[in-house]
């Protein structure tokens, strides 16, 4: 058995040529891969601080620019204070050096003089008197009026109505030869002009340069299509880090990320910090790791032909080494195949000659030692023979008690006890170990002793079992838990029968105890998974309940609009209206109302999605209350009225900024006060309030309507529901309305919840928490 051992081949064979080839082909790959590597990595690194300091000298450069196209503005208006005394000439010769001070520059717009307390003294304009309703409203914005008496004020920029041109207001003080302030001079300044200087700005041969505000706006680009639809660019990462940054010590370094053309760019920006806006400069990826791209093509064309040298040094080498243990292998051969005669010639002076000799002689050794092996084993023959039949004798015997063994494991499981009835005494067998973690040869329990060790939950039970089986003399099958060595239970199951003496008395019970904890874990965990289930199968009947009701509600909240629609749309085509201009544009109206609701419903539809999906972004920041309110009260009241109803507006004064999204705000408050109007009948009242409430800001619109119903309260903000839900009702919608309103209060860190009597009307309340300071 050990000569066929070693007899046997080691595994699948390797031809060592080959092996010795790929391991010169290993080495030296990963030797010019690393090196390669490295002279790449130091390269891109030298790359990256060229390409760093170069977006930093153009950016730098380009802010310059911009900032100097602002200063200019601003050096004129208070060079033409200095050169014509504003401060001491009356009103004609004020107005008339004003109509030379806006000749001085095409960007100039308006330009205005205001007295000591902030009133329009002289004004020249290029503009009609219709284009100039918007600087009159930022003439009448506090913040404007608050800088006038300022070293230097320039405004956020605005968006003209008519041009679409992004627009400014740069103001300085008018002083006499005392110091004192007699008011200001403020120009409304055209950034148009601004466009041709950031499109001349030359980076590299394919990037491009642009100006955004503070709060991502494109200011200036060599698009200028994009700078009229008025784009927001927080999208891009670059401008998103400008925007969220600190604006005292922003600092951009040379960043790989997407530009404004959709590319992958390399870029930066710089802070102009007055006015804060910012120049950001892009250059394709491309172009700015050239060098470094060649350089890695270089470097493969290099590896390959290194490789292929490699390869043909290694095959060669490889042979040479190979050649004479390739010899002294077929010599070896010769020897296993039992020619002890083969000898064995060394090819060179090195090791492997030295190999050859040992070999040989190890030949000549092995032959002297099997000739005396063979006399020997003809001695130890007879030997073995009688040793042989010594063994088979007391194999036969074990096998016999390993069988009685076997036997009694199957037929006692896996812990076997025998209980002395009138000694009380128990022999333990088996798992003892396994089932209670206590070593077999010290464990010496009684059933006094064992009984302690079960539950004390399942005791009663198991002893009422074993008392049950003893009177009914009947076998017994238990399960309960049993506290092991560690202090953890097992679940096990205690089979067992009583053995009588002649006069009937149990005097012994025997048994055997098995572990089934892993049955009753699963047992356990099937409930677990059937109670799952019928939660889910109910909350699945719940959702298809409400798929259904929805489905219902939809397709006839959307019907109704089209069907109104399409009936005006024919009316539209016919003769007699169309020579009606009043019966076509009350017609047109009724569309554009259907359109409007069906718009509207659509709306509804997308932002319930989004809720439900977490997937609803939404936009906090400080918000004004005040505005807020204005604005509700503005666009609301008309439609409160139009539905014949009183509308009451009522707010705390001084009440602080909120932490919200004004759209969603405005669209929470909107809905309610639409839903509150179906529910309040003509002539009727409604009241929008707000006050402050601790950390919030509480919002209230309250009906005179009927009430919600008791039984329908708890779910008055669930998706689909409505107070109505049958297709005949009298108020129409989608109820999705008070769902979307709870949703969004809640991401704005709100609550929203309502009071309502029956018979006398509905409040809605919810909170939106106020900025911190």
């Amino acid at each position: 058995m050990h000569e066929k051992k070693i007899a046997e081949k080691p595994g699948k064979f390797r031809s060592l040529t080959i092996t010795l080839a790929l391991a010169f082909l290993f080495l030296s790959t990963v030797v010019l891969f690393s090196s390669s590597l490295i002279n790449i990595y130091f390269s891109i690194q030298a790359q990256q601080k060229a390409i760093d300091s170069y977006q930093q000298m153009i950016s730098s450069e380009a802010a310059d620019s911009v900032r100097n196209f602002i200063n200019e503005k601003t050096n004129k208006l208070e060079t033409g204070i200095k050169l014509f005394d504003l401060a001491s000439v009356n009103q004609d010769e004020k107005k008339i050096l004003l109509e030379r001070l806006i000749g001085f520059d095409q960007a100039f717009r308006q330009i205005i003089f205001l007295d000591e307390q902030g009133y329009e003294s002289v004004k020249v304009t290029r503009l009609s008197s219709y284009a100039t309703s918007q600087l009159r409203d930022k003439l009448n914005d506090p913040k404007f009026i608050e800088s006038i008496e300022e070293d230097r004020y320039i405004s956020t920029i605005y968006i003209d109505e008519l041009t679409s041109e992004p627009l400014i207001i740069v103001s300085v003080p008018v002083r006499d030869i005392f110091g004192d302030s007699k008011g200001s001079l403020m120009a409304e300044v055209n950034l148009k002009f601004m466009w041709d200087m950031v499109s001349s700005i030359k980076v590299g041969e394919s990037g491009v340069a642009y100006v955004v505000d503070n709060a991502g706006y494109l200011l200036a680009f060599e698009d200028i299509s994009r700078i009229l639809k008025r784009e927001n660019l927080l999208y891009l990462k670059e401008v998103n880090e400008f925007v969220v940054g600190d604006v005292h010590s922003h600092e951009s370094n040379a960043d790989i990320s997407k530009g404004i053309y959709g590319t992958t760019v390399v870029t930066t920006h710089s802070h102009l910090h007055d006015p804060d806006w910012a120049v950001v400069v892009e250059l394709p990826v491309v172009e700015a790791y050239e060098n470094v791209i060649n350089q890695i093509r270089l470097s493969i064309v290099f590896m390959v032909l290194s490789l292929i040298l490699t390869v043909v040094l290694g095959i060669f080498l490889s042979r040479k080494i190979t050649e004479p243990l390739i010899s002294l292998r077929n010599a070896a051969m010769e020897i296993r195949k039992g020619n002890l005669d083969a000898k064995i010639e060394p090819r060179s002076k090195d090791e492997i000659g030295e190999l050859s000799v040992s070999f040989d002689g190890m030949r000549e050794a092995v032959k002297s030692q099997r000739n005396k092996l063979e006399d020997y084993s003809k001695h130890l023959e007879e030997k073995v023979k009688q040793r042989t039949k010594q063994l088979e004798l007391r194999d036969r015997k074990l096998s016999e008690s390993d069988k009685r063994y076997d036997l009694v494991v199957k037929t006692t499981g896996q812990l076997v006890y025998d209980l002395d009835l009138d000694t009380n005494n128990i022999i333990w067998k088996g798992a003892v170990k396994e089932i209670t973690g206590y070593d077999p040869k010290n464990f010496r329990l009684d059933l006094d002793g064992w009984t302690k060790y079960i539950h004390p939950k399942d005791r009663k039970h198991a002893l009422d079992e074993l008392d049950k089986s003893m009177k009914e003399k009947q076998k017994y099958s238990v399960d309960y838990r049993f506290r092991q060595k560690n202090g953890t239970y097992k679940y096990v199951r205690d089979n067992g029968f009583y053995i009588e003496d002649k006069t009937g008395k149990a005097v012994r019970m025997l048994g055997t105890i098995k572990d089934i904890t892993s049955q009753k874990e699963y047992e356990n965990k099937i409930l677990r998974i059937n109670r799952k289930l019928e939660e889910a199968n109910l909350k699945l009947t719940e959702l298809d309940k409400e798929k259904d009701e929805f489905i219902s509600i939809a397709a006839h909240e959307l019907k109704t609009p089209l069907t109104s629609i399409k009936g005006f749309a024919q009316l539209l085509k016919t003769k007699n209206v169309i020579k009606d201009k009043k019966k076509q544009n009350h017609y047109l109206d009724l569309v554009n109302d259907n359109t409007i609701r069906l718009y509207n419903l659509i709306l509804d539809l997308v932002d319930s999605s989004r809720l439900s999906l977490g997937k609803l972004d939404i936009d906090i920041k400080e918000v004004n209350t005040i505005d807020i309110f204005n604005d509700v009260k503005e666009n609301m009241a008309l439609v409160i009225e139009k539905s014949g109803i009183k509308p009451v507006f009522t707010i705390e004064k001084d009440l602080p900024k909120l932490k919200a999204d004004p759209e969603r705000l405005l669209q929470v408050i909107r809905n309610l006060i639409v839903n509150a109007t179906h529910f309040t009948k003509e002539g009727g009242t409604i009241s929008v309030g707000v006050r402050r409430k601790g950390r919030f800001v509480e919002f209230s619109v309250r009906d005179d309507g009927e009430g919600i119903p008791k039984e329908r309260q708890d779910k008055i903000f669930s998706r689909f529901y409505q107070a109505d839900s049958s297709l005949t009702r009298k108020v129409k919608g989608s109820g999705l309305g008070l769902s979307v309103c709870k949703g969004l209060v809640e991401l704005m860190e709100g609550r929203i919840w309502f009071e309502s009597v029956e018979g006398k009307g509905t409040t809605f309340l919810f909170t939106i928490p106020v900025a911190k300071k």
